[in-house]
């Protein structure tokens, strides 16, 4: 290999104090700060989609001057003028962000709601909706007439997407009075209400479709989110909960009678192009009176089973595990310590960056540090980094690329870790 860098010192020092994420000492520069300790996948995804050069273009040809009041209300700080709204859907589905951020935006700016996510269009679940015939890749809307008649004459909980996550209205407890008592009009109100509680069980179910073309567990979390706001509410109303409803169902399309007559077109991740996807999705009814966490712990169980089984159907064997690890190889060195210089993810996006500013193999080795002598003596762990830093290339590039994806999918890095 070519040792030859064309850099001086001077020049690395200047580079390393340029980069998005700070290097740390010799023995671990990839160790993460106190802040980066507190990134979550949201987080990793973006530092790494930020990177994507397509990104780049596509953010340039949409940027506008102010931010959309259909996104400011979603943000902590409306006034943030580096977001822009997703108008023609292909940030969504190009690269599953809710919105237009700048590339340049070293973090994401901070939403309202605390179960919203920046990259919600990857961790989106279809909830059963008596409307919507297509599963594709367009975000789907009920109309508001359509929605005020349904939510009189069919009362049930109804959830809908924002760009940034779902929302959920409860079953209006009048008119659902009105449907359980509408062949006795005689009944007083005390009456009604002991009929409303009689049947409460009912009010807490709720059915949703799975992708499990990708790992289920950031559409599980979104399920286990939206299970609680409604708990919470039933609640607040004086419903009793239930522990015994702690079995959820979990079934095949084809077996599902709410979303049997429903075309699935599309996947997160299909196994090939074709116009049927259901076999890729499965559908789940949890009820929010009982144990959410019980019943969603078994849905991610038995869904990550299924995703499995997908990727062996695809014949692929993915390289997520690789990605979700939260620190790089270790090695032993020659006085018996151990070392693996930090974490895995901060070490594939300083690469990616450097890569992304056209520095080559060598020079990203002497930029970060582990090419001099010194340093191959004392650390064991920079000489195997250094021979397999262009796989780390490689692999930075490809999380850039889609991999970022995968972080969303299944929730990692899980920063209760650190």
């Amino acid at each position: 290999m070519n040792r030859s860098t064309g850099l001086s010192h001077e020049d690395c020092q200047i580079i390393r104090e340029n980069l998005t994420l700070e290097l740390n000492s010799a023995d671990a520069p990839f160790a993460l700060t106190e802040n980066e300790k507190k990134f979550g996948p949201d987080d990793w995804a973006w530092l790494f989609l930020s990177l994507n050069q397509k990104y780049q273009l596509a953010y340039s040809n949409h940027a506008k001057l102010d931010t959309d009041p259909k996104i400011a209300k979603y943000l902590l700080e409306a006034e943030n003028t580096n977001v822009q709204f997703d108008h023609d859907g292909s940030c969504r589905n190009n690269f599953g962000l809710a919105a237009w951020l700048s590339p340049t935006s070293l973090e994401l700016p901070k939403l309202k709601n605390e179960d919203d996510s920046w990259f919600a269009p990857l961790r989106s679940v279809i909830p059963h909706d008596h409307c919507r015939s297509v599963i594709n890749t367009e975000r789907f809307e009920i109309p508001a007439a359509i929605r005020a008649m349904q939510r009189n004459a069919y009362p049930y909980n109804l959830i809908e997407e924002t760009p940034f996550g779902s929302r959920i209205t409860p079953i209006n407890r009048q008119s659902y009075i009105n449907l359980l008592t509408n062949s006795n009009s005689r009944l007083s109100t005390s009456e009604k209400r002991k009929i409303y509680l009689r049947d409460s069980e009912d009010l807490g179910n709720l059915a949703f479709a799975i992708d499990c073309s990708v790992p289920p567990d950031a559409q599980i979390a979104n399920i286990s989110a939206l299970a609680n706001r409604l708990r919470d509410t039933l609640m607040a109303d004086e419903i009793p909960t239930n522990d015994n409803l702690k079995q959820p169902i979990i079934l095949e399309i084809k077996d599902c009678d709410i979303f049997k007559g429903v075309i699935f077109e599309t996947a997160k991740d299909p196994v090939d192009d074709t116009d049927d996807c259901s076999d890729l999705w499965r559908s789940v009814y949890i009820n929010a009176l009982g144990p959410i966490v019980t019943q969603t712990d078994k849905i991610l169980r038995e869904l990550r089973i299924v995703h499995k089984n997908v990727q062996e159907k695809k014949g692929e064997k993915s390289k997520q595990n690789l990605r979700f690890r939260n620190s790089l190889n270790g090695t032993n060195d020659s006085n018996g310590g151990y070392g693996n210089g930090g974490h895995y993810l901060k070490c594939l996006f300083i690469i990616a960056e450097l890569a992304s500013k056209n520095h080559d193999a060598n020079q990203i080795a002497k930029i970060i540090g582990i090419n001099s002598k010194a340093g191959l003596d004392k650390y064991s762990w920079c000489k195997q980094l250094h021979e397999n830093i262009e796989d780390i290339i490689e692999d930075g590039d490809h999380m850039c690329q889609t991999g970022y994806r995968s972080l969303i999918h299944a929730q990692k890095p899980d920063i209760k870790y650190f």
